[in-house]
Parts: structure tokens; C-alpha cells; sequence
């Protein structure tokens, strides 16, 4: 690559405050990864003996390098923090596109810590960077507060994380969810995420990543691919690296519109053909108009954690 993303995003809910800073390449190299970059984050930002749904705690959501390139089974999401089951190390994962948006933005990880005085979502927008104001959305089921999400920030294509009521409730057994369907399900980070009042994550990313060698990159990546999915193998491999290869354009496809939770049906989604060149701003296009926030009034909200 011409360049490894090195930002790291730090949100202080407590405060209201964002910063970026750089993270060391000796970091990034030594431990490699959403996993070993989140651990070493975690070791390095929070001292023994903190609870994990104190505001002192660490919630960190990190990408790979590969993320957001035709690298098989690179698109992968880690979330990190201190597990309340447990009470030590806790790590999931997740697929969908939030990860490769996150590292199109500009960003190889963020870092959450403190509690918001009221349910807060999380906007990026490139280098723009807002905490906003949640108290609507919580108490959604996820994938409803996705589309409210999408519905006010007028484009149906931004990626998100988010929790459900659950999690809001406190019950250590819950997901954060990418996107509509992928959980990273274990070992509680859900609620260790609904502790701080934040409700969801939404990231639009338009700078891409750029490859020093596109033609051997892409190359190596078919090459890798046409070895995990032959032999005793492929049928493990097309998890990890589903229609990823299927066009090379660097076109953005169009996706399915955006539905009410209450009628969507699981579908296969189209492959994200942006590869590796910094994309043209893709045209903003408003969601459909969703009946899914007409249930809102409907909802018992659960009070927002003091």
C-alpha cells in the first residue's frame, strides 16, 4: 500500500470531546490486525481491576489493514473491550461493510471510553466527526434505529454498528450488530457499549485505499482466492470470500432499498466492488420513506443509564 491507515479515533462521551491521533507504525506491525491492535490498546488504555461497565473502560472497534481491499475474508469487524462475563480480555467479531467504510474514512480503529449524560449516537462522516443526540432511538430494536439513522442523515448507504434494548437493559449476553444481520455475539460487548449511552455507530467513507501495485495486488488476491475455494476448503472459504472478486470496475454497486424491520427478508447482498482507488464521492441517495418509525410512540423506552 502507498499508505497504511495509522488514525485512531478517540471519543470521549463523558467530556463530548473527539480527537485523532496517530498510532505508532511499530504498533501497527507488531501487532497486526483489528484483534491485536484492539488488545494492545486495551492493555496499554485501562488499568487493572476496572469494571467493565465503569466509564473509565475502553470500547474499541477496529479494522485490519486490508480492509476495504479485495483481500479475501478482509472485511472483517473487532470489537474489544473487557468482557462483564467474564471479567477479563473479551474480543468478536463481525462481517457486513463496516469496516471497510471505517478504513475509507480515514480510520484504522476508535476508541470509546466515558458515559454520555443521555443516549447519543455516533456520526463520521470522513473527517467529520459528531457526537449526536440518541434519546429517539433508544429502546429501537437495532435494525429500526438503523433506519431512522439512515432516514435523518439522508443516505441509505452509511454502515453502522448498534445495539439493541437489551443491551440497553444491561443483559450481559447481547451483540453489537453490523449492519442488519451480523453480530459480533460474544463475550457481552453489547452491553459494555449500551453502558456509555451510546446506541450506534455510523460511518460514510469516501477516500478508498490505495495499492502501490494494483495489478499484483489484485492478482494475489485472485490467486489466494482461487486456492481457498478449491479442494477440501471451499466450502469454508466462500464464507470468507463470498462475491468479493465478482467485478474489479471499482464501480460502487447499487444495493437493495431500505426496508421497514417489519417486512425485511434475509437477502444475499450485492459485492462491494470499490477495491482499491480513492473513490468519487458516490451520490447521496435519501432512503424510503420507512414506516418503521411510525412504532415509535409505541415503544417502552427504557431510561438511559445515570
Amino acid at each position: 500500500m502507498y499508505t497504511w491507515t495509522e488514525t485512531l479515533l478517540r471519543v470521549d462521551l463523558t467530556a463530548g470531546e473527539v480527537t485523532k491521533e496517530s498510532i505508532s507504525r511499530d504498533i501497527l506491525v507488531n501487532y497486526i490486525g483489528g484483534e491485536g491492535l484492539g488488545a494492545r490498546l486495551l492493555y496499554d488504555e485501562v488499568p487493572p481491576g476496572t469494571d467493565p461497565f465503569s466509564p473509565e473502560m475502553a470500547f474499541i472497534v477496529a479494522a485490519g489493514p486490508l480492509s476495504g481491499t479485495l483481500a479475501p475474508g478482509s472485511g472483517r469487524l473487532e470489537i474489544v473491550s473487557k468482557s462483564p462475563i467474564t471479567g477479563i480480555f473479551g474480543d468478536s467479531n463481525a462481517g457486513d461493510d463496516f469496516a471497510p467504510e471505517l478504513h475509507w474514512a480515514g480510520y484504522i480503529a476508535i476508541l470509546i471510553r466515558g458515559r454520555a449524560e443521555h443516549p447519543v449516537y455516533l456520526w463520521i462522516d470522513d473527517d467529520d466527526v459528531q457526537i449526536k443526540d440518541g434519546r429517539h432511538l433508544w429502546g429501537c430494536p437495532h435494525a429500526e434505529a438503523i433506519d431512522i439513522v439512515k432516514g435523518e442523515l439522508g443516505d441509505s448507504e452509511v454502515r453502522t454498528i448498534a445495539v439493541g434494548p437489551a443491551a440497553e437493559k444491561g443483559v450481559l449476553v447481547t451483540a453489537v450488530y453490523s449492519g442488519y444481520s451480523s453480530a459480533a455475539g460474544w463475550p457481552g460487548v453489547g452491553s459494555v457499549m449500551a453502558s456509555k449511552n451510546l446506541k450506534l455507530v455510523a460511518v460514510r467513507g469516501t477516500r478508498g485505499v490505495q495499492i502501490s501495485d494494483p495489478v499484483g495486488f489484485e492478482q494475489a488476491c485472485r490467486e489466494a482466492t482461487d486456492k481457498m475455494t478449491s479442494g477440501t476448503i471451499k466450502r469454508l472459504s466462500r464464507v470468507c470470500v463470498g462475491s468479493a472478486l465478482e467485478s474489479t470496475t471499482g464501480a460502487r454497486t447499487s444495493r437493495a432499498p431500505i426496508l421497514p424491520s417489519s417486512v425485511r427478508t434475509p437477502t444475499a447482498r450485492p459485492p462491494s466492488t470499490r477495491i482499491f482507488e480513492i473513490p468519487v464521492r458516490r451520490q447521496i441517495v435519501p432512503p424510503a420513506a420507512s414506516t418503521a418509525s411510525a412504532s415509535l410512540s409505541e415503544i417502552a423506552c427504557p431510561p438511559p443509564r445515570g
